[in-house]
């Protein structure tokens, strides 16, 4: 495929892709990343000691010189996040351009109907470190918080070994049917703590027209949220929050989720049209 050249425009996505740029020479490319990979592997060492340090500080230089390569030569880097942006540009990335993303599209929940079976949903990826310590945390300081009847369910992959958990709260594991899984939840808890790239289950949450409740790291990079989506900054506060969350406006979601959708179409449009124009 690459010995073909029969195209005219090619989308490069992330770090791992960088191997292609010595076949793609000549070709307009973009460059798209869900977030700079550096930064989570730079975040990483520092809660490090000893060789486990050492490993993810040579990643994150090995990772930060993959991504500077492909932002010098990109056309124009697509990310999802204004703080991406910044962090893009300080690699020498000189036209960047945030995306609004969007949950998943096949999703149709609006108006769907499931009765809850769960007073507290969660739903991710738990194996990465930041999430692991996130949900720890979680289970350590909010659930203490909440009311001892509440059925708490977790689910994604999740290393049960490396957390305690109380009699209220089970860990699922992997989930087939992510969207039946948030339903089964009155409500959905979204206690990530990155600071980069964006948290794509937050997006599903909010579109599951369930009451939510996340951490404000995670809300700082979702930018204008429905009403039913509370924030958080600590523990207190996020159990307070999910015992008074309140009930959304599924016509406010459906009119939060469209106007993302124009948001996207627009942007992509128009960074296109600056490449044609060049």
């Amino acid at each position: 495929m690459l010995a073909r050249r029969d195209w005219d425009l090619t989308i490069v996505y992330g770090s791992p892709m960088s191997w292609t740029l010595d076949a793609l020479a000549g070709v307009p490319l973009i460059h798209l990343s869900p977030e700079p990979a550096h930064i989570l592997y730079d975040i990483a060492a520092r809660t490090k000691a000893g060789p486990a340090r050492l490993v993810y500080v040579r990643e994150a230089r090995l990772l930060a010189r993959e991504e500077r390569r492909l932002v010098e030569r990109a056309a124009v880097t697509w990310c999802i996040s204004q703080i991406d942006v910044d962090h893009f540009k300080r690699l020498g990335a000189e036209r960047v351009k945030a995306l609004t993303p969007l949950c998943r599209p096949e999703w149709t929940m609006i108006g769907r109907v499931a009765p809850p079976e769960h007073d507290v949903v969660m739903l991710g990826n738990w194996l990465w470190q930041q999430n692991a310590q996130a949900l720890r945390s979680f289970v350590a300081q909010v659930v203490p918080l909440l009311p001892a009847s509440w059925r708490i369910v977790v689910g994604g992959a999740v290393a049960r070994s490396a957390i305690r958990v109380p009699h209220n709260v089970r860990l699922l594991g992997p989930v087939a049917d992510a969207c039946a899984f948030l339903l089964s939840g009155k409500r959905i808890a979204v206690p990530s703590t990155s600071v980069v790239g964006f948290n794509l289950k937050l997006l599903d949450a909010i579109a599951a027209g369930r009451p939510v409740v996340a951490t404000h790291a995670a809300l700082k990079l979702a930018g204008p949220v429905p009403a039913h989506v509370q924030g958080a900054s600590d523990a207190a506060a996020f159990a307070a929050a999910l015992q008074a969350a309140p009930e959304p406006d599924l016509h406010a979601v459906g009119t939060w989720m469209a106007a993302r959708e124009k948001t996207l179409d627009r942007s992509i449009r128009e960074s296109l049209a600056s490449l044609v124009a060049q």
